[in-house]
């Protein structure tokens, strides 16, 4: 049986799904407005370690997103307050509003993915843009498509 519940309004854009691991649950995360990523909506894998509070929890996207702090591999965060930053006393909600602000606000020159770090901030912005529209957007037929393509050696990303 899961639960599933959202934030209040003014937290918009981040549900939650919690089944029956209680050592972990989905979120997903709306693209905010402004952003390479609006539009999307983002799917995180939040996993809670036996020794949390006093480690943090391990947050990793599971929707593909192409962004210079999330690896376009993994998915896997890297978020100082998910690392050498963490504090005991910070909340789940603290975490996801956290997660959410790293979407508005990359830091390509701490980057997790050097590919996508490396890249000047417009064709960051351009790449982002086609990876929320193909992976988050809903477009399924273009999904598809792609996929394909890369399984044909017809297209690759760099």
């Amino acid at each position: 049986m899961a639960l599933s519940f959202r934030f209040r309004e003014n937290d918009c854009g981040i549900s939650v799904v919690v089944g029956d691991d209680l050592l972990g649950f989905d979120a997903f995360i709306k693209g905010p407005a402004g952003t390479p990523y609006e539009g999307g909506t983002f799917k995180v894998r939040i996993n809670i370690p036996a020794e949390y509070p006093m480690q943090p929890p391990v947050a990793t996207f599971k929707t593909e997103i192409w962004h210079p702090n999330i690896s376009s591999m993994s998915g896997y965060v890297c978020l100082d307050t998910l690392g050498s930053k963490w504090v005991g006393c910070m909340n789940f909600r603290a975490v996801l509003l956290s997660l959410q602000n790293l979407l508005m606000n990359p830091e390509p020159a701490d980057p997790q993915d050097a590919v996508v770090g490396g890249q000047a901030q417009r064709d960051l912005r351009d790449t982002a843009e086609m990876w929320t529209h193909i992976f988050a957007g809903g477009c399924f037929v273009f999904l598809f498509i792609i996929h394909c393509l890369i399984l044909l050696n017809l297209v690759t990303f760099i």
